[in-house]
């Protein structure tokens, strides 16, 4: 009796270890989920915070005239070597009213994908050549391409000028509005070859 005494006694001391052996994997399955499921918020809180870093992104540094001024010339170049854009405007008024400092040589890519798809015709019937820009619904006419051409390249330069010494006007008819790019690419020539070539007259 004694042995079955101390047998049952042992059955009885090693069944905690069972529990103990399915609790300790219990904890470790808990362990593990709660491993994971830490592991997707602190993912989660990688990427909440760089959203929220972006965030200042969406809210533009503006520099206020007094600034622009007593640093102009670190102000031109970082826009200028920096490729940086700067905004400024009247901060001290809380304006919505900004200007923005761009390098030219960026403007002049930004612009480059308004190109002019000149268009020349010999009318039969004015026994003259025209040459056509669409873009702008510009045309000229004259007895030679080449006369057409120069006849075109010189009423694309008065437009333009017209366009921008009355820009505020032309900004509030939808149709010209559309055709800045354009006469600003016109605009940013330094020669008159040069507005042929970006016209595609040359």
């Amino acid at each position: 009796m004694g042995t079955l005494k101390s047998e049952h006694d042992a059955k009885i001391m090693r069944a905690p270890e069972k529990k103990t052996e399915k609790a300790g994997k219990a904890q470790k399955a808990e362990k593990g989920e709660n491993k994971k499921k830490t592991g997707r918020v602190a993912k989660g809180g990688k990427k909440m915070a760089a959203i929220t870093q972006n965030r200042s992104l969406f809210h533009s540094n503006i520099i206020g005239f007094k600034e622009l001024r007593n640093n102009i010339s670190e102000v031109i170049d970082g826009v200028v070597t920096g490729y940086n854009v700067v905004i400024s405007g009247n901060v001290k008024k809380n304006s919505t009213k900004t200007a923005a400092i761009i390098s030219t040589k960026i403007l002049d890519e930004i612009l480059d994908i308004y190109r002019f798809n000149p268009v020349i015709n010999f009318d039969a019937e004015t026994n003259q050549f025209e040459a056509i820009l669409n873009e702008i619904n510009i045309y000229g006419c004259g007895d030679t391409k080449e006369e057409a051409i120069e006849i075109t390249t010189d009423m694309v330069i008065d437009v333009t000028e017209d366009y921008f010494e009355n820009a505020e006007m032309y900004a509030r008819i939808p149709d010209q509005k559309a055709k800045y790019p354009y006469f600003l690419r016109v605009r940013s020539c330094s020669s008159r070859d040069e507005v042929k070539k970006v016209l595609g007259l040359e």
